[in-house]
């Protein structure tokens, strides 16, 4: 895991239930596919590239519509947008781990924020929770998670770093995802046993690596004069 301080704040996610402002990607991604150049984060542990969902509601709810009892897994394109009562998980998302927590309160230990990391054409963006508490009752506020999620720029990887992820029954029935999801909302991967069921995880990391009959990759070139760079491109032309 990154060192989860001195990156950029995300201030409007110390509420319950709501999407950041879209945040600019510092590299193209490739993601089920598709290239994204920016993305929205969730208050409740994820991530997705369809920012028509910036600034409005991340939903809480994992079981069936609406407030049922049977945990509903990914992939899966029900649900009403926008609807923090509704189960809708987000096109295009990165779940790590998705459960309903509560960065309202915990100041001001809690911390969700974003960085950049290394250099071009490596670098990682890194979006990090930190001791932020579970919702629910009392014993579930005194549960505290720390997870991120780490976007690696050309390679499309992602890690998912869980530094604490505990569990609370007593809302939500204790449930979480730890996964992805694509656009269509009609294919997914999960980390073994972790869709959408009750687990906890402590100093533990999941790596997620592009697979298909061809290359998922974002080609580009870095060029560099005396040291500086000078573009970062497919092709470039330039005068000595």
């Amino acid at each position: 895991p990154w060192v989860t301080a001195g990156g950029t704040e995300l201030f409007e996610l110390y509420a319950d239930d709501l999407y950041s402002s879209v945040i600019n990607l510092p590299f193209p991604f490739c993601f089920y596919g598709s290239v994204y150049n920016s993305c929205v984060v969730g208050s409740n542990g994820l991530i997705t590239f369809d920012v028509s969902n910036a600034n409005t509601i991340n939903a809480w709810s994992l079981t069936t519509v609406p407030r049922g009892v049977i945990p509903q897994q990914i992939p899966y394109a029900g649900g009403t947008p926008n609807d923090a009562n509704s189960t809708y998980y987000p096109r295009a998302a990165i779940m790590g781990a998705y459960h309903d927590i509560f960065p309202l309160i915990n100041a001001p230990q809690r911390k969700v924020e974003y960085s950049i990391v290394g250099t071009a054409p490596c670098r990682k963006f890194v979006v990090s929770f930190y001791v932020v508490p579970l919702y629910g009752s009392t014993i579930c506020n005194g549960r505290l998670c720390t997870q991120q999620m780490v976007l690696h720029e050309n390679t499309g990887i992602i890690d998912m770093h869980l530094g604490d992820k505990p569990v609370c029954n007593a809302w939500n029935q204790g449930l979480a995802i730890l996964g992805l999801q694509n656009w269509n909302r009609n294919a997914a991967v999960t980390a073994p046993g972790k869709n959408c069921t009750v687990w906890n995880e402590t100093g533990t990391s999941y790596r997620f690596t592009p697979a298909g009959t061809g290359s998922r990759f974002v080609r580009s070139e870095l060029f560099t004069l005396t040291g500086s760079l000078v573009s970062m491109a497919d092709t470039i032309t330039t005068t000595p």
